[in-house]
């Protein structure tokens, strides 16, 4: 169930940005690295992030991604998104471990056919 949600958020967002809803980059992205993550694939952009014991740490990212892209879908670079992220929820300062433990798959090119 939830693959299936996250599948059909990205595809929404992404028919949205065919149509010429600019707006809809950011939400893509998100719905993308969900999906991804809930496969147990390793995130494109950085937005999927979990609470180990107490500290919120950030899944693992794909890193042939390009950097560039993840800026033109979300306006950030990874590391703005990490810092943002990470700063909201991690307010204890015990908490400076960004990646999570858990290993996820690689996600590299070809991963998501029609896009990546």
């Amino acid at each position: 169930m939830f693959n299936n949600c996250s599948r059909l958020f990205f595809s929404c967002s992404k028919k949205a940005v065919e149509l010429g809803d600019a707006n809809q980059k950011q939400m893509m992205a998100l719905g993308l690295d969900r999906y991804l993550v809930s496969l147990g694939n390793k995130q494109l952009f950085g937005s999927q992030a979990t609470k180990e014991n107490s500290c919120w740490c950030l899944h693992q990212v794909e890193s042939s991604f390009p950097e560039a892209k993840r800026i033109e879908q979300t306006g950030r670079t990874l590391k703005k998104s990490a810092d943002w992220l990470l700063g909201i929820y991690n307010t204890n300062k015990s908490c400076m471990k960004l990646q999570c433990k858990k290993e996820l798959r690689p996600s590299p090119k070809g991963t998501v056919p029609g896009y990546w």
